[in-house]
């Protein structure tokens, strides 16, 4: 998709759209997307409910979350046989603790997935208790050999029970411009060179 694309699917003609409708008319493409990425941070409304509303925690949540605050993580060593692993003070985000029948890869995956995020948050909601409130992720490792998105220096900031600044997730693995978009530079909180991503890709939506 082409900025130009962009800006002629939107409804410019919306009143909170004006500055986009004046940029792009006089073919100013920074200036209407610098205006509509100011009304996306600006904007009151929608305001979606579920995100105003606190999960419900369980009483698992805390002693979870004090796991995740150790660097404790479970997983499965093989048939009804599991394991805790211990990092200590740092973290190894490239071990892969799993052996024989059970190894895989997808346990580091999973565990750059970052899936304790969530865990910490419902603790947060529990409790109060700030410990468990803010963390920041920034993403500097290689590049991987599959599965990869465009996201190296990018970063995503979850505060007091909820996600501040967010990764675009997973999208279905077909030909969208959707798809594309959540494997760029553009769709991550990363920066572009240029106008472009990593590999020199260039980006409609940034």
């Amino acid at each position: 998709m082409t900025d130009a694309e962009l800006f002629a699917n939107l409804d410019l003609n919306q009143p909170e759209l004006a500055a986009v409708k004046q940029a792009d008319a006089s073919r100013n493409i920074p200036g209407a997307r610098a205006a509509l990425a100011a009304h996306l941070r600006n904007r009151r409304a929608p305001m979606w409910i579920l995100e105003n509303q606190p999960p419900k925690p369980t009483p698992r949540d805390v002693p979870a979350a004090e796991k995740i605050l150790r660097h404790q993580f479970d997983y499965t060593k093989g048939p009804n046989k599991a394991g805790t692993l211990d990092f200590g003070p740092k973290i190894d985000w490239t071990a892969n603790p799993t052996e024989g029948e059970a190894r895989t890869h997808l346990w580091n995956e999973s565990l750059n997935r970052h899936f304790h995020f969530r865990t910490l948050a419902d603790a947060y909601w529990r409790t109060g208790l700030d410990k468990y409130a803010t963390y920041l992720l920034f993403d500097a490792g290689p590049v991987g050999y599959s599965h990869q998105h465009e996201d190296k220096l990018g970063f995503v900031l979850w505060s007091h029970g909820r996600q501040l600044i967010l990764d675009p997730g997973n999208f279905s693995n077909d030909r969208s411009r959707w798809h594309w978009y959540v494997l760029s530079s553009a769709g991550h909180n990363t920066i572009l060179v240029d106008d472009a991503g990593a590999e020199g890709q260039r980006c409609a939506l940034a």
